[in-house]
């Protein structure tokens, strides 16, 4: 997790700077899947299982065993599949939605540009 903190402070030189600003505290809980289902139906009205969930004031919630199963069949590592989720919270956070396909493709294709940037091949 050391990395993952070192990879998130390093990303926030390299978000969007427009949008709506980072809240002065971001927080990042890891949740079960039974809790992320939860909250995603409390609310979101949705009791599927989800990655990621992000709340205005700075909470990103992450579900480490979906990141896991996701990570297999990606074919990447946790760590990436973990950074790749806090980034979507980030996002979120600085105004970025993913309600539409386009929007989420925008979404999708900052995300991995600032991975990018993180692992050196930008």
């Amino acid at each position: 997790m050391r990395k993952l903190a070192t990879s998130l402070r390093t990303a926030l030189k390299v978000l969007p700077k427009s949008g709506t600003p980072l809240p002065s505290k971001v927080e990042i809980n890891w949740i079960s899947q039974k809790e992320m289902s939860r909250v995603h139906q409390e609310f979101m009205n949705d009791a599927s299982l989800t990655d990621v969930i992000t709340f205005h004031h700075g909470e990103i919630l992450i579900c480490p065993k979906v990141a896991l199963q996701q990570a297999k069949a990606h074919g990447h590592s946790y760590e990436q599949e973990l950074l790749f989720y806090a980034l979507h919270g980030l996002l979120h956070l600085l105004g970025w939605n993913d309600h539409s396909t386009a929007d989420r493709n925008k979404m999708h294709r900052e995300q991995s540009r600032i991975m990018r940037v993180l692992s050196g091949k930008c």
